[in-house]
């Protein structure tokens, strides 16, 4: 009995050990994972102002504009820059960089000559290209020229000004481990002789997302869903656009609702899904194009209209949609069917 005992202290000692051990490893787990997780964060420890620089400029004429580049981390950063052509990428408004560029020459960091003539730094210590540090905390101004060609075409040019991190570069004693970072201020650039070039748009498509079926012309939605817009707006012009409008909802019974469209760029040759705005001051925030009702019935019809860079109705789309409570009719039905057949049951039985 007595040896038994000692066996059962010895498994019960055993196992309190594995509990406690298992217990440090899930501390110690975490305690990695934490530490990783502020890693990542020191990552993004870059930024830059402005975001995004829009020019229309004639050709032989140039500009300068100033950046503010700060390092907001904890880490001294030794940094290059590069100007990188870009194309738009899907319709969310993401773009593709270094399109069209072999591997060879981005590694070399070459690229069009033509175009990389364009632009130049004004500042005095730091030229286009040139590695600097940037200590944490502080902050680094750059002004950056572009000078058109005379002979330069009209149409839009679209780039990014990148500044990357060069984690192989020696930095100074106690200033921490280099962090690999890529930061950048995208330029949509503008080339006219006239300084008016032509913008032009489509609307793509002009749909309700949630309809459930279409009778002829008109789509079906039931009352108690929101109506949610799908706006696809098409560039067909030479230059980028911002589409300025609103959707209007009318019903029968004098109902009016405006949604404004959120004024986002649109790139030439692509495609972008269009969002709404609200306000949310002092900023206007996006949102989706639906409408916030709790219950429509009849019929209803939604117009979109904007204009290029301006409040215009240049441009229109139109659709008709009834709202019918063809869930709750279901359920009224289910209801008497279930009720009907409980009926004919008893009925059954007498």
């Amino acid at each position: 009995m007595k040896i038994q005992n000692s066996k059962f202290k010895i498994q019960n000692y055993n196992l309190k050990f594995k509990i406690f051990a298992f217990c440090v490893f899930i501390l110690r787990f975490a305690f990695c994972i934490l530490h990783l997780s502020e890693a990542k964060a020191q990552e993004l420890s870059l930024s830059i102002w402005p975001p995004l620089l829009e020019v229309t400029i004639q050709p032989g004429k140039s500009i300068t504009q100033v950046y503010k580049l700060k390092n907001t981390g904890e880490t001294d950063l030794a940094l290059t820059s590069k100007i990188v052509p870009f194309k738009p990428e899907g319709e969310k408004g993401d773009v593709n960089l270094e399109f069209g560029i072999p591997k060879e020459s981005r590694e070399a960091g070459i690229w069009n000559l033509e175009f990389s003539s364009w632009f130049s730094f004004q500042n005095a210590n730091l030229a286009l290209g040139e590695k600097f540090l940037l200590p944490a905390g502080q902050e680094q101004e750059v002004v950056l020229k572009i000078k058109i060609p005379q002979r330069a075409p009209d149409g839009d040019y679209y780039f990014s000004l990148l500044f990357e991190t060069l984690p192989g570069v020696f930095l100074p004693a106690g200033s921490g481990g280099q962090i690999e970072a890529k930061i950048g201020s995208n330029i949509l650039l503008t080339v006219s002789q006239t300084g008016e070039p032509l913008k032009q748009a489509a609307v793509e498509e002009f749909s309700l997302h949630n309809s459930l079926f279409m009778i002829h012309d008109s789509i079906i939605i039931d009352s108690f869903s929101q109506p949610k817009f799908v706006v696809r707006l098409k560039n067909t012009g030479q230059v980028f656009f911002k589409p300025l409008g609103s959707i209007t909802t009318s019903g029968w019974f004098n109902q009016r609702w405006v949604l404004d469209l959120l004024p986002e760029n649109i790139l030439t040759n692509s495609i972008r899904q269009i969002q709404c705005q609200q306000a949310a001051p002092p900023q206007i925030l996006p949102s989706p194009c639906e409408l916030r009702t709790k219950f429509l019935l009849g019929k209803y019809t939604a117009k979109l209209e904007f204009g290029t860079d301006e409040a215009s109705g240049k441009y229109q789309a139109q659709i008709v949609f009834w709202a019918l409570p063809l869930k709750l009719a279901a359920g009224v039905l289910v209801i008497l069917a279930l009720l009907l057949f409980i009926a004919s049951k008893i009925s059954f039985k007498k």
